[in-house]
This record gives C-alpha cells, sequence and structure tokens, in this order.
C-alpha cells in the first residue's frame, strides 16, 4: 500500500464529513416524517461542524503535523459505507440514528488505526486529539438520542 501524508488524512476526513452532510440533507429532502427531518438536519448541522473542525486544524497545525509521513495507508471503507447506505422515504429515527453511529465507529477505527502507524509521538498526539474529538463527538450523538 502506497504511503501518505497526515495533510492528506486531514482533507480525506474533512471531505467524508462533507459528504455525510451531503448524505443527511439528501435523505432530508426524501423523507415524510417531521421527527426525522428534524433528527437529519441536526445530523447534518453535525457533520458541517466536524468538516469545519477539520479544516481549522489542518490550517492551524504546525506544518511538521500537516506534512508527516504516514509509512503506509490505512484501509478505510468510509465511501464504501457511505454508499452502501440506501435512502427511503420510510428511514425511522432509530435507523438514521444506527447509521450515524456506524460512521462515527468507521472514522474512529481509521483514526485509531493512523495512530498505530504514527511514525513520530508528535504525530501520534495529533491524531489521539482527533480521535478524541470523534469519540466526544459519538457520545453527544448516542447522549442526544438517548441510543
Amino acid at each position: 500500500m502506497a504511503s501518505c501524508q497526515m495533510i492528506d488524512m486531514l482533507k480525506r476526513g474533512e471531505q467524508f464529513h462533507h459528504l455525510l452532510a451531503d448524505y443527511y440533507e439528501n435523505m432530508e429532502n426524501h423523507v415524510g416524517r417531521e421527527d426525522v427531518k428534524m433528527v437529519l438536519d441536526y445530523m447534518r448541522r453535525h457533520e458541517e461542524f466536524l468538516a469545519q473542525c477539520f479544516r481549522d486544524y489542518e490550517e492551524q497545525a504546525p506544518r511538521g503535523i500537516t506534512q508527516a509521513w504516514f509509512k503506509v495507508r490505512p484501509d478505510d471503507h468510509l465511501l464504501e459505507l457511505l454508499e452502501s447506505v440506501e435512502i427511503r422515504p420510510d428511514v425511522s429515527v432509530d435507523e438514521v440514528v444506527r447509521q450515524a453511529m456506524r460512521f462515527d465507529e468507521a472514522l474512529i477505527g481509521l483514526y485509531r488505526q493512523l495512530s498505530e502507524v504514527a511514525v513520530s509521538e508528535q504525530l501520534r498526539e495529533a491524531l489521539e486529539k482527533i480521535l478524541l474529538l470523534e469519540l466526544q463527538e459519538e457520545k453527544k450523538l448516542t447522549q442526544q438520542f438517548q441510543y
């Protein structure tokens, strides 16, 4: 597998959160139930916030972090996971929350894997901050919807 830089992974994380925001917005336009629309709107805003966090980190992180190389590009199946979910007009709130949790778990797994292959302590610490952000956001999601 080819190597990659931290900046690539930050851009990929930002892109994935934008894609999730678009996905939730698209779903919101196809469902009929107001309670589901509310959850989807919340999820869209949540993903836009996370995309902005990645963009901010990318702009503010020291060059030594953003330009750091990983020995290998970690396996990730985030886009495949997103593409595998079908948009149904009769989707329930529980299904939306379960899907969101699957996406969060995939991201958390990716950042754990990245921190394990980080070549420096500084890079590992940066990845652990991103991982902590994802874990905190997952916790907010579970508390918000008492899941």
